[in-house]
């Protein structure tokens, strides 16, 4: 899958997110419970099903329902604990709001708190997104996945706020705005991906010939372990952990441990700097250095 392929991939798990999460929603809203508890619901509802489909996309991205299944378990479990979290905070601040609204409490209600509830869209997104950087340890994606997420909860915020007023079915216009919600989060969580990614690499021999695997990471690990963010499954002489792609002050090196690694035909002792157009060679598969 292409880069560009990926991103419009992110678009598609974040609408089906969005029609999950409106289908649980609604649920949640026919056992009419109080609104803290039904706003740590939505939290974690959002957070398990927003995590699963983002952990999900890089698995489903390289064709690997394995590594997708692992990592979208790990997902639902980070986006849960961090979704709940983040609502207990958000529901608070709404609840100071209400509670601080002047004498014209309809005009208030009308515009204070849909306001509000739009930048709280903003918060619970950037958390949730921000979660997949937490799941692989990786600051560089943190820091990508919380600015998509922002950008993406708050302009889907929008659209929902904006659906559930405009649409005459409440039950309609929650799941048109759900739908706006996830795919918001799923663009901008792509783009923010390719803005902060530093390269890609593109396989160009045996069964994954013409993948791409785009480095947004300061360490990659390349190998044929589940656990790789350059995964090559199905290659002679490819082990778990071959090397690592390291980004380090805008240069990018491969570094290794005696294994069979070559840049351009010529062995990698321990480590080596690369440069776009480098042709990588780990045992049996053959690499190529893209710009991202």
């Amino acid at each position: 899958m292409t880069a560009t392929a990926k991103r419009i991939l992110y678009v598609t798990m974040g609408v089906l997110a969005g029609v999950a999460t409106w289908a649980a929603l609604e649920l949640v809203l026919r056992l009419s419970p109080g609104y803290l508890v039904h706003a740590i619901a939505q939290g974690v509802l959002i957070g398990m099903i927003f995590g699963y489909a983002i952990g999900c996309t890089e698995g489903i991205a390289i064709n690997e329902p394995r590594k997708a299944a692992f990592a979208g378990v790990l997902g639902t479990v980070i986006g849960a604990i961090v979704g709940g979290g983040a609502t207990v905070g958000v529901s608070a601040g709404l609840i100071a709001v209400a509670n601080s609204l002047g004498t014209d409490r309809a005009s208030a209600i009308g515009l204070v708190l849909p306001a509000s509830r739009i930048v709280a869209w903003g918060l619970l997104g950037a958390a949730i997104a921000a979660s997949e950087g937490i799941r692989t340890r990786s600051a560089r994606r943190a820091v990508a996945g919380g600015l998509g997420g922002l950008v993406g909860g708050f302009l889907g915020g929008v659209g929902l706020e904006a659906m559930i007023r405009l649409v005459e079915n409440p039950v309609l216009g929650r799941a048109a705005g759900f739908v706006i919600l996830g795919c918001g989060v799923g663009f901008f969580l792509g783009e923010f991906e390719r803005r902060f990614s530093f390269a890609k690499l593109r396989v160009l021999t045996g069964p994954l010939r013409n993948r791409e695997y785009v480095l947004s990471r300061r360490r990659s690990v390349v190998g044929s372990g589940l656990g790789a963010q350059v995964y090559l499954r199905g290659y002679r002489g490819t082990e778990g952990s071959h090397a690592e792609i390291v980004e380090s002050g805008g240069d990018m090196l491969i570094v290794t441990a005696e294994k069979d690694v070559r840049v351009n035909e010529e062995t990698v002792e321990a480590e080596r700097y690369l440069k776009y157009q480098d042709v990588i060679d780990l045992a049996s598969v053959r690499l190529l250095v893209l710009p991202a």
